[in-house]
């Protein structure tokens, strides 16, 4: 067997004569940089960044859902969509109640955001509840209204 010929893709150059670097200019002292505001916590961020909605299965259940009731109308649909967008509409009912704006969705429910006083009640983790109560401060919740349709539908569910 005759050896085999290397060919290189790119043809070798010679490498020409590196020249000599110039001097570095001095650098300018850096200015001190004002102190950032401290982050303001909102109900968007701790939505958007504590945790994910809905997961992957819960999305592929929406979609096999989808395909089920309407066959053909979900072509363009796959988990990835699906997840964003509940995750995205779920982002926007919470933003919106947290601003105090009440949300409803037709035939379905309204969230709206409601204020709790502050109170004092037993701690949960004292089995005795002999020590001190619990102050809790003030504070917002949601509170979501069933619409009637949807409570007459599952009042006339059979028991299993």
């Amino acid at each position: 067997m005759a050896p085999t010929k290397k060919i290189d893709a790119v043809p070798q150059v010679p490498k020409a004569a590196k020249e000599p670097k110039a001097a570095k200019e001095p650098k300018e002292p850096k200015t001190p940089k004002a102190p950032k505001a401290p982050k303001v916590d909102t109900a968007e961020d701790d939505a958007v960044h504590t945790r994910h909605f809905i997961s992957e299965q819960f999305a592929a259940k929406v979609v096999e859902f989808i395909e089920k009731e309407e066959p053909g109308s979900s072509s363009n649909v796959n988990k990835k969509v699906a997840q964003t967008v509940l995750n995205g509409f779920i982002r926007k009912i919470i933003a919106d109640t947290a601003a105090g704006e009440a949300t409803s969705i037709t035939n379905f429910a309204t969230f709206k955001r409601i204020l709790r006083d502050a109170r004092d009640h037993k701690n949960p983790q004292d089995k005795e509840h002999v020590g001190p109560p619990v102050h809790v401060p003030a504070h917002y919740v949601m509170k979501v209204e069933v619409k009637p349709a949807v409570k007459n539908m599952l009042k006339s569910l059979a028991v299993a």
